[in-house]
């Protein structure tokens, strides 16, 4: 009678370059590796995304006026730039004080019967807001969905 032995040997226990955290340096060079003539945008479709998306914009455009920085907003936030005066103050201010861009979905315009009267001006709306944003990779920007 033959009895096999199997040995299972969890991947990153092996080699223990996986299981290492990367170090203060490592996260320091990662987080200023942002060119400072970047092109970045942030699809978030609430309201708690959009606020972590203008700290974001705003920490990167106080490193330098150059980088284009850019919120593509759909779903749910486009009704609340719309309807909730805190929210569509928060996103005036992005735009006017800050200079980030930010555009709204016309689908979700549509869909949840929003009088397109009600965004702020300073909000223009796209067609498709993934079609914006495959549309801004094609042009080089970095996009994260939120």
């Amino acid at each position: 009678m033959l009895t096999a032995a199997v040995a299972i040997i969890p991947l990153g226990v092996a080699n223990p370059a996986y299981a290492r955290p990367p170090s203060a340096e490592e996260i320091f060079a990662t987080e200023n590796a942002i060119r400072a003539d970047g092109r970045y945008a942030l699809l978030a479709s609430e309201a708690r995304h959009l606020d972590g998306a203008i700290m974001t914009g705003r920490d990167l455009k106080a490193k330098s006026s150059a980088i284009d920085f850019q919120i593509v907003a759909y779903g749910q936030l486009v009704q609340e730039i719309a309807t909730a005066p805190a929210v569509k103050d928060a996103v005036r201010r992005a735009v006017i004080d800050d200079g980030l861009k930010v555009v709204a979905c016309n689908i979700s315009v549509q869909r949840m019967g929003i009088d397109p009267a009600l965004l702020p001006p300073e909000v223009p709306t796209t067609g498709n807001a993934l079609t914006y944003a495959l549309g801004l990779q094609e042009q080089g920007y970095k996009t994260l969905t939120y």
